[in-house]
């Protein structure tokens, strides 16, 4: 019985282990990025979510940008889009969620977000915050794409970041059962311990 007890905790710390989700944050300040627009691309692959940026997201090193104007969460890089305005983040490995980001515009800024079949999910704006800076939240899960729209050039975006899994590998009814059960195995171990 001490076994079984023994594994059924195990399970559960596992089950809880694989349910909790944490936040990655790319700042895109690396010094392989450094250099005033080399294009972000697929740089991140390898963090939790896989992000690949379109070829319009570029990184501006300090001081090749007006950095009053717009000041950079994280010292010293940004990324913005000298073309049209719009470029996206897709996510390869899977799904996210509770996506924030740092931005400046003098204008407005638009985020949406979409699910795996290109439905949008969720779309959030904020702007004129020049030489200030500010957040734009996105509070859902299941997202692929992030994409990013705004007058070209007069944008830049920071320390974005997400939870990757959109919720976790495992069911949230799974873990919870996993953990319920590991804990009535303690609690049957400790009864009999006590009528001993």
């Amino acid at each position: 019985m001490k076994k079984l007890a023994v594994l059924l905790v195990l399970l559960g710390c596992v089950g809880l282990l694989a349910s909790t989700s944490f936040a990655t944050t790319l700042t895109f300040d690396e010094q392989a990025l450094q250099g005033n627009g080399t294009p972000v691309g697929a740089f991140y692959i390898g963090q939790p979510g896989g992000p690949v940026f379109d070829a319009e997201a570029q990184i501006l090193t300090y001081p090749n940008y007006n950095y009053g104007g717009y000041p950079p969460q994280t010292f010293p890089d940004v990324v913005y889009d000298p073309g049209s305005g719009t470029f996206s983040v897709h996510f390869t490995t899977g799904t996210v969620s509770d996506v924030s980001v740092y931005f400046v515009t003098p204008f407005t800024l638009t985020l949406s977000a979409f699910d795996s079949h290109g439905n949008l999910i969720d779309t959030t704006s904020g702007g004129n915050n020049y030489g200030v800076g500010g957040m734009l939240f996105l509070n859902d899960s299941g997202i692929a794409t992030l994409t990013f729209s705004g007058t070209p050039n007069f944008y830049v975006i920071d320390d974005l970041s997400y939870t990757a899994g959109g919720g976790g590998s495992v069911p949230e009814p799974a873990s919870l059962a996993l953990f319920g059960s590991s804990i009535l195995g303690v609690a049957g171990l400790i009864r009999r311990k006590i009528a001993k």
